[in-house]
């Protein structure tokens, strides 16, 4: 019961002992967040321009 509790609140969990795949984790993740930035600023930006035209 521990560790399911552990697992539901952690951000991240490891369900193996492969340390290798945590740098392709963090690359991912990294990939993730600036995508997430660009479309963000993208549809501010298309917001913007509709608010201007209007």
């Amino acid at each position: 019961m521990g560790s399911d509790t552990a697992i539901e609140t952690a951000d991240v969990a490891l369900m193996n002992d492969g340390l290798r795949k945590i740098p392709a984790f963090v690359r991912l993740s990294k990939a993730t967040h600036a995508m997430l930035i660009q479309n963000i600023v993208s549809a501010l930006g298309i917001k913007a321009v509709f608010l201007c035209l209007h």
